[in-house]
């Protein structure tokens, strides 16, 4: 059985670039399927009639059914069902309700009943609900397979499209400018609609839930629910239908195949709709929601609501408009430096920019690191430095400006005596004055051997500028070049990240480039392309040759992260790509090496009218034998096929709480399921898992149990309690633990852990500190002693709060070779996705649930599933792990 979400066809989903990806929330069906986007899109061609004799023009792009099906749901419907938390039917005056009471306490109870969908078709669903003024009664309405009717175990499966929407929403904690909701309207019955659903003829499962919702909170009261194909329906007696409206309506923005010169025509009523829910133009409560559902806007390529986006394109013109011109002022990145005596590396500290920094090691030993930088004139600049003094701790270094041969024109010493500082720990700008000539110089970074403390350098600011104080130029916008429209270069370094404002570095160009691929590997090339014009312009790659069978593109989308910073990171499969005017815009290009008949051969991407060339080698693929790491994302995959063939097609194997037949985990390369933070280890209890486990097909090696997530050192005895009793019960069930980030103190709690650990899975932190600098408890980690042995060793890391920083990537690719030096079966991080349970929105992370609400990968239009660079880099690590054990094999 599938349930295809919100897809006016049903779709090829082997067929990339059928259509052009979206969120799942504002979409071209919710655009065009919604009761108020159909009759704005209406109104819209009646007021325009050269549009309207345009689209008509065109062919319809489906048919509406001659004798719509509907099937309503009553309350009786769930009189005889197994599962009714806090749900019950109640009479009431003139009829029966399926109630639930008010508030949080309610959010887990559920109902479930058997449906029947009379026939395959597109159906919008209707909820009849009481609403009480002053308040919210919100519930949840999902569709999946009717084998879940009398299921009263919520953490089983099936891997399908399941079909979800909140009625009576009220966003939780949104900090500014909540969406409209209902809570001041009368008293009374209220009629509320979905968007359009694709649902196929059979028996289906409905489970009602409680969720998650602001306050004040109403008793839930439905009476019914009604599933129709007609689309011009209107509960009450009203109808959508009128002359010439059918006409529209098989024309009107929706998801499918061959809608391409649909599009076109499309775009120029959406620009106008968007415009108009951003400004509160349109009425009624699910207009007033759809302006802050998030959006694709092709032409800006930044992903939010209509409210962010076109404010953010508001703020961008004013900014160019109000932009400083007349004297040379250049950013450069502490990440842009390249170690020479290897010692600086790349940290992320939040509030820096671009959340990195340089840092130096924390010893006395020598090291340094520099970077070129182009000036356009002779003359005396001022380099100024942002640096971090440590206080009281002395940890001295020098800058130094050099030519390109390392002739030295000016240097300077930081934090080499009490008196060179300013006496408190923090970021500190100081300038260097130094005469530079037209064309490429050096900026280097030395640390001595003197001083134990880091080095830490956010960024520099090179300028021509007298007087200029760097914490007041704000943005840095590089010069553009006037020469032509736009400039495209290949980012040397595919992962580091980039923003809308960003130019090439010295040394990037378009120049032929090769890509060694082992058979079975996936290569990432990064090409920017900067509009040096005030005008929006198209540059969609063409991309040919030999090569163009292994070879596809993707446009990086720019997304806000939960400070309202704009980063590069969903990747979409795009028809078209579009860049703003003096902007900067990604093409992600993928080499696929798992294709049939890969090969050495050349492909050329041509963008903007400017080629480049791609060398494409072709190695042999590793042993069979070389191990694939274990990755643990701390998460389940949505509930949608895509999704769960992503987690396969990036490497994701080990899952939470999810359960799901074995034939389907090893389908989807699934190897390790984990039933986290369960510290119920009653026998009867334990006993029923393990039995779950065994009736799904799992082995015990399958699976692993985890008491309590991260426990601190006071609860380590109640941690030990739990593992003594699970042993008892039953000795075989492998017990999970990741023993958080610790501390020196806390590695004498983890020497008692790792007696009763199977599956051990602590923060990378254990092993960057030689085990908190306990030799005895290193030697256990690193697999040194032969009385501890660990069915499985992982690590983690943390890169929540920053996993959209522009260069995050790094941290998602550095966990391969980490995990392969330290000898470790795989790795983790929190996390794939995380805080979506109740979050608001995934795609929204300003208004998050959680804090540290992290999403790597997100929910696409039409059941699909959005990658992101990060997803990429992920996959990536995979392939780094597997090259450097092969390597390994070959020392032995």
């Amino acid at each position: 059985m599938k349930i295809f979400a919100a897809a006016a066809f049903a779709l090829a989903a082997a067929s990339l670039g059928a259509f052009e990806d979206e969120p799942d929330e504002l979409n071209w069906d919710t655009l065009g399927g919604t009761v108020a986007g159909f009759d704005h899109f209406r109104v819209w061609c009646e007021e325009n009639p050269e549009f309207k004799k345009e689209l008509l023009a065109l062919p319809p792009l489906g048919t509406l059914p001659e004798k719509p099906a509907t099937a309503r749901i009553l309350p009786d419907d769930f009189a005889d069902a197994k599962v009714k938390m806090w749900w019950k039917v109640e009479e009431d005056g003139g009829g029966k309700l399926l109630t639930c009471n008010a508030g949080h306490d309610a959010v887990s109870g559920s109902t479930r009943t058997g449906i029947d969908i009379p026939a395959d078709g597109l159906y919008r669903i209707w909820a009849r609900y009481w609403h009480e003024q002053g308040g919210h009664a919100s519930f949840g309405f999902e569709l999946c397979d009717g084998r879940f009717a009398d299921e009263t175990d919520f953490s089983l499966q099936t891997i399908e499209d399941v079909f979800y929407w909140r009625f009576d929403f009220a966003e939780y904690v949104r900090r500014a400018n909540p969406p409209p909701t209902r809570k001041d309207e009368p008293s009374g019955w209220v009629w509320e609609s979905t968007p359009l659903v694709r649902l196929e003829r059979g028996r289906k499962t409905l489970t009602v839930s409680g969720i998650v919702h602001e306050g004040p909170y109403n008793s839930r009261k439905i009476a019914e629910f009604v599933l129709t194909e007609d689309p011009f329906f209107m509960p009450g007696g009203a109808n959508l239908e009128g002359d010439g409206v059918r006409e529209l309506w098989v024309r009107r923005p929706q998801i499918c195949e061959g809608n391409a010169a649909h599009r076109k025509l499309w775009r120029r009523w959406k620009k106008k709709f968007v415009s108009d829910l951003a400004a509160g133009a349109v009425a009624g409560v699910e207009a007033g929601r759809m302006a802050y559902m998030a959006f694709y806007d092709e032409e800006t390529n930044l992903v939010g609501s209509p409210i962010e986006v076109v404010a953010e394109k508001k703020r961008m013109k004013d900014f160019f408009a109000g932009l400083d011109r007349t004297s040379f002022v250049k950013k450069i990145e502490g990440e842009d430096f390249i170690p020479g005596v290897p010692g600086w590396e790349i940290e992320y500290i939040t509030g820096t920019s671009n959340g990195r920094v340089v840092r130096s090691n924390y010893g006395g030993d020598e090291c340094d690191a520099s970077c070129l930088f182009e000036v356009p004139s002779n003359g005396t600049y001022a380099v100024w430095m942002r640096y971090m003094e440590t206080g009281e701790h002395l940890a001295p270094f020098r800058l130094l400006v050099e030519t390109p041969g390392g002739e030295t024109l000016a240097e300077k010493t930081f934090l080499d005596n009490n008196d060179n500082g300013h006496g408190y720990g923090g970021w500190i700008w100081e300038s260097l004055e130094v005469p530079l000539e037209a064309g490429r110089s050096r900026l280097r970074l030395h640390k001595n051997g003197r001083g134990k403390a880091y080095r830490r350098v956010d960024c520099f600011v090179v300028t021509g500028k007298k007087g200029c104080d760097p914490g007041e130029i704000g943005t840095v916008v590089a010069p553009y070049d006037g020469s032509k429209p736009l400039t495209v270069w290949k980012q040397d370094e595919t992962w580091n990240g980039y923003d809308r404002l960003s130019a090439p570095k010295p040394g990037e160009s378009l120049a032929p480039a090769t890509v060694s691929l082992r058979e079975g590997e996936v290569g990432q090339i990064q090409l920017l392309v900067r509009n040096n014009t005030k005008e929006t312009l198209e540059a969609t790659p063409e991309i040919s040759g030999e090569g163009a069978a292994f070879t596809r593109w993707r446009v990086p989308a720019y997304i806000q992260d939960g400070g309202g910073e704009w980063c590069a990171m969903p990747l979409f499969e795009r028809d078209d790509l579009f860049v703003p005017g003096e902007e900067t815009a990604g093409v992600w290009l993928t080499i696929d090496g798992r294709k049939e008949g890969f090969r050495s051969c050349e492909t050329s991407v041509v963008v903007g009218g400017e080629r480049f060339v791609l060398s494409i080698v072709r190695e042999e693929p590793l042993p069979a034998s070389v191990p694939r790491p274990l990755v643990l994302g701390w998460a389940s995959p949505y509930r949608t096929v895509s999704c769960w063939e992503m987690f396969k097609d990036i490497g994701i194997n080990a899952i939470n709480e999810t359960a799901v037949p074995k034939a389907d985990a090893v389908k989807y390369g699934i190897r390790l399921n984990l039933r986290f933070n369960d510290a119920n280890v009653a026998p009867e209890h334990v006993r029923e898992v393990v039995g779950r486990y065994k009736a799904l097909g799992y082995d015990y090696e399958d699976w692993g149990w985890s008491f309590m997530d991260e426990p601190p050192a006071g609860e380590i005895d109640k941690w030990l309690e739990c593992a003594y009793a699970m042993k008892e019960i039953d000795e075989n069930v492998k017990i999970w633990v990741n023993p958080g980030e610790g501390s020196i103190e806390y590695a004498a709690c983890c020497l008692n852990i790792v007696d009763c650990a199977d599956y051990y899975c602590p923060a990378i932190q254990h092993f960057a500190t030689d085990g908190w600098r306990n030799e005895i408890y290193n030697d256990m980690i690193h697999r040194r002693d032969p009385e501890v042995s660990f069915d499985i060793l992982m690590s983690y890391s943390t890169p929540c709060f920053a996993e959209k920083a522009p260069s995050a990537p790094l941290d998602y690719l550095g966990m391969g070779a980490f995990a392969a030096g330290a000898g470790l079966d795989g790795w983790g991080f929190f996390a794939l996705a995380y805080g979506f349970t109740y979050s608001n929105s995934l795609w929204d992370e300003k208004n998050a649930y959680y804090g540290d609400q992290c999403v790597n990968i997100y929910p696409g239009a039409a059941g699909r599933t959005i990658s992101t660079r990060n997803a990429e880099a992920i996959r990536e690590a995979v392939a780094v792990y597997r090259r450097a054990l092969a390597e390994k094999g070959k020392e032995k």
